[in-house]
C-alpha cells in the first residue's frame, strides 16, 4: 500500500510539473492581447498572423541546403507590410526587403558579368584559333619561299656554271 501511495504521489507531482510546463506563462498586457487578437482571429482563421508571415518569409531564405527563394520571401514580406503596417515585424520586413533587393541587384550584375566573361572567353578562343591558323599559313608560306629560294639559288648556280662553260668554249674557239 505504501508503494502504491508513493507511486500516486509521484504521478500527481509529475502531472503538476507537466501542466506547469504546458502553460504559456508570463504576464501579457492588454495591448499585446488586442494585437494578437487582431492578427489571428482564432485557431481556424484563414488569415495568418504577422509573425507567421514573417516566419514563412524567413523559411524561404533558409531552405535546408537548397537555394534560397528570394522572390517568394519578398512576396511574403511585402504582404506583411501591406496587411500589418504597424506590426512590430514591419520594420524588420522593410529592412529585409532592402537587403533582398540589393541581393537581387548583385545577382543580376553577377549574371551579366558571367555572360561578359563567357563572351570574352569565346572571343579569346576565336582569336587564338585565328592566330594558330595564321601561324600555320605563315609557316607554310615560309617553307614554300625557302624552297623557291633554294631552287633559285640552284638555278643561279647552274647559270654561273653555264656562263663559265660558255667562257671556256669561247676561249677555245679563239
Amino acid at each position: 500500500m505504501i508503494i502504491h501511495s508513493k507511486r500516486l504521489i509521484y504521478l500527481v507531482v509529475l502531472t503538476a510539473i507537466l501542466l506547469g510546463c504546458a502553460t504559456t506563462g508570463g504576464i501579457s498586457n492588454n495591448a499585446d492581447q488586442k494585437n494578437t487578437a487582431q492578427h489571428s482571429s482564432g485557431f481556424f482563421s484563414m488569415k495568418p498572423s504577422d509573425k507567421e508571415i514573417f516566419t514563412e518569409a524567413l523559411s524561404f531564405l533558409s531552405n535546408d541546403g537548397k537555394e534560397p527563394q528570394y522572390n517568394e520571401a519578398k512576396i511574403r514580406l511585402e504582404n506583411l507590410i501591406q496587411q500589418y503596417p504597424k506590426s512590430k515585424w514591419a520594420d524588420a520586413a522593410k529592412a529585409l526587403l532592402v537587403s533582398l533587393n540589393r541581393i537581387s541587384e548583385l545577382e543580376l550584375k553577377l549574371d551579366q558579368t558571367e555572360q561578359k566573361q563567357e563572351k570574352l572567353t569565346h572571343d579569346l578562343t576565336m582569336l587564338s584559333n585565328k592566330s594558330k591558323q595564321a601561324e600555320e599559313r605563315h609557316t607554310a608560306e615560309i617553307s614554300r619561299l625557302q624552297q623557291e629560294n633554294e631552287e633559285l639559288a640552284k638555278g643561279l648556280q647552274q647559270l654561273k656554271n653555264l656562263e663559265i662553260q660558255l667562257e671556256k668554249i669561247k676561249k677555245r674557239r679563239r
